[in-house]
């Protein structure tokens, strides 16, 4: 079958990236100095003191010896700046000078387009002069009141427009620039008078200046604050054009993408200054919306950063109503949002710059940590101290509960909230009848087959190594790297003669990662027909072909980096058969404990949800054998 242009594309430039030295790539972002065959500098991906990451230009390669990260140029990129995989070639392919979108059958950035975005550069950069030069005491004033280090406003770049035509005079006359401009909402026309025609006039005008970029820093449009008490609009932004759509931007991003990767969390804001204020006082895995809406591009890009969002709104009934709605829609794609308050103050600029700076920065830290889900509160405002006594409304109470977590489907943080919700507003009627009603009612679209377990979670086709009864349903856990898994990993990928071992079909039975799975078994077909010369590149090239995660590819990386030829000779050869011996038995005893200590845990989960106790049987049964077999486990 031939291969679709664009995937022949794709792998193109790969192999372009490839031949091109790591060292040349990594050092776009980090300081490197050369040190024997390799490069070392301070690592990115934790805090460095000594420089700790290695970058060979020979094999391709990076690798921290002190957090044990690696990968090829890739990976490197795509961990540094946060960027999904395709983002990350891009990325790449723009700093040495590949033509990305020509690969892919694409036309280059159009003229008018290029035009705009040179046009919007620019002025930002003519309005942040402005505010450097010291003229405007406007822009002082306001760096004075809110607070902001000349670090923060030179990072957000802000920037003041002048009374004046500043940004139309510098074009010239340009023709078509002025079109553009006008276009994007950098020009406006005057009205008609008696006495004159149209003339243009610069839009930001007496005003402070948020330029606001893009995911890779480009700037795309200005939102600007007035200066002035006679000027109508607080707040005026960028039109909406060809160029700038709000839907699909967060403010801050381009600066908060590493960050929310790293605190595994991202807080999302209203307001310029909210996310500023945050940034300066170190709270960077923040984001501010454009609007008070999120896109479906805007939550696929978060997403793929973090699960955990956290809502940071004004703490005022808009605010309120505006984390409901964001919550509602945050729901439909499985993510369970918190939310801190800043009462009494109205927002995080607020809650930081006039709670006494740092103090308020560690109890908003504390917030953080100590944030509950949006919905929860909701649940438990619904419910009141003094409950019905009649059925009908404690039913009514119950089924406003059920639409809050419909988007939610038959997740069992929906179903187990509703049971919960049940017992504190009175109802007595069994789980499986009220799951029946909530099924029947808002998710008409499930079948009833799912509804009985649906509250301890809905088994999933991938097989457990241990044979389960048909009775009890196990969840299985995140598809994540286990302990053993990334054991497993290491000594294949070390130690290429365990692929060799007799119980190695056995082993992968063991296993729940598909990726690992499908890794090794890829390697025991193809390990005769890999020169050894060739075994580190060949694997490297597999890995970005397939499209691993992320995961998986700095674990390898990390591995290869620091792989070596085995000795031929006979002896060692010998003693090495003992050795793989060992580690494959060793692996295969961790890989099943695992297995069934992570179905010990499911298993209890459900136990607790049991009602009745001919329910729970089973399910202690499975338990006890479980038990037995990790008993037996514990004295090999």
């Amino acid at each position: 079958m031939a291969k679709h242009k664009s995937d022949s594309s794709l792998e193109e430039i790969k192999l372009k990236i490839k031949e091109i030295p790591i060292s040349h790539i990594v050092r776009n972002y980090i300081k490197l100095q050369p040190q024997g065959e390799n490069f070392i500098g301070l690592c990115p991906f934790h805090a460095d003191s000594h420089p700790s990451l290695h970058v060979n230009d020979r094999k391709g390669m990076f690798r921290c010896f002190a957090c044990s990260t690696g990968g090829d140029a890739i990976t490197f990129v795509e961990k540094f700046t946060s960027l999904p995989f395709l983002d990350a070639i891009k990325e790449i392919a723009r700093i040495v000078g590949l033509a990305f979108d020509d690969l892919f059958g694409k036309k280059k950035i159009d003229q008018k387009s290029e035009l705009a975005l040179s046009l919007l550069q620019s002025s930002s950069t003519l309005y942040r002069n402005f505010a450097k030069s010291g003229k405007y005491p406007a822009f002082s004033e306001f760096q004075k009141r809110r607070k902001l280090t000349s670090v923060t406003t030179e990072k957000f770049e802000l920037g003041f427009a002048p009374n004046a035509n500043t940004f139309l005079d510098s074009l010239q006359g340009n023709t078509k620039a002025i079109v553009i401009a006008k276009e994007i909402g950098l020009i406006r026309e005057g009205l008609k008078d008696r006495n004159a025609h149209n003339q243009a006039y610069d839009t930001f005008r007496d005003r402070i200046v948020f330029p606001i970029k893009d995911i890779y820093g480009t700037v795309v449009g200005f939102s600007s604050r007035a200066t002035k008490e006679y000027q109508k609009a607080k707040y005026m932004n960028s039109n909406e054009s060809f160029i700038f759509n709000k839907r699909n931007i967060l403010y801050g991003l381009n600066f908060a993408k590493r960050s929310i990767r790293e605190c595994d969390s991202v807080i999302l804001v209203e307001g310029h200054m909210d996310l500023i204020t945050l940034h300066q006082y170190g709270f960077e895995n923040s984001v501010a919306l454009m609007g008070v809406a999120l896109s479906e591009r805007t939550i696929g890009t978060l997403k793929y950063l973090t699960n955990n969002f956290i809502l940071g709104l004004d703490s005022d009934p808009a605010g309120r109503l505006a984390m409901e709605r964001l919550n509602s829609t945050l729901l439909q794609h499985k993510i369970i949002p918190k939310f801190i308050e800043f009462y009494p103050f109205k927002d995080p600029d607020e809650f930081l710059n006039q709670g006494q700076g740092l103090n308020a920065a560690i109890l908003l830290q504390q917030k953080i940590k100590d944030a509950k889900s949006l919905m929860d509160d909701m649940i438990e405002k619904m419910i009141p101290k003094v409950l019905p006594s009649i059925p009908e409304q404690k039913i009514a109470l119950l089924e406003k509960v059920m639409r809050l977590l419909a988007p939610l489907g038959n997740e069992i943080a929906a179903t187990e909230r509703i049971i919960n919700a049940s017992r504190s507003i009175g109802i007595q009627a069994p789980p499986v009848q009220i799951l029946e009603i909530y099924q029947k009612k808002y998710l008409p679209t499930t079948s009833s087959a799912d509804t009985t377990h649906a509250y301890v979670g809905k088994s999933q086709s991938t097989a457990l190594p241990v044979s389960t009864p048909a009775s009890v349903q196990i969840p299985i856990l995140a598809n994540k790297l286990s302990k053993a898994e990334r054991s497993l990993l290491q000594e294949i990928i070390l130690h290429p003669e365990c692929l060799q071992h007799e119980q190695l079909p056995e082993i992968l039975e063991y296993v729940e990662n598909n990726e690992v799975n499908r890794l090794i078994r890829w390697l025991k077909k193809i390990q005769d027909e890999i020169l050894e010369s060739e075994y580190v590149t060949t694997i490297i090239n597999y890995l970005s072909k397939e499209n691993f995660c992320l995961e998986i590819r700095e674990l390898i990386g990390n591995l290869l980096f620091q792989f070596k030829q085995n000795s031929d000779t006979s002896q060692e050869k010998a003693l090495e058969e003992k050795i793989v011996h060992k580690l494959v038995i060793d692996l295969k005893v961790r890989l099943k404990k695992e297995s069934l200590s992570r179905k010990r845990k499911a298993l209890l989960e459900q136990q607790k949800s049991c009602q009745q106790q001919e329910d729970a049987l089973p399910i202690i049964s499975e338990l006890m054998r479980i038990d037995k077999e990790l008993g037996l486990i514990k004295k090999i």
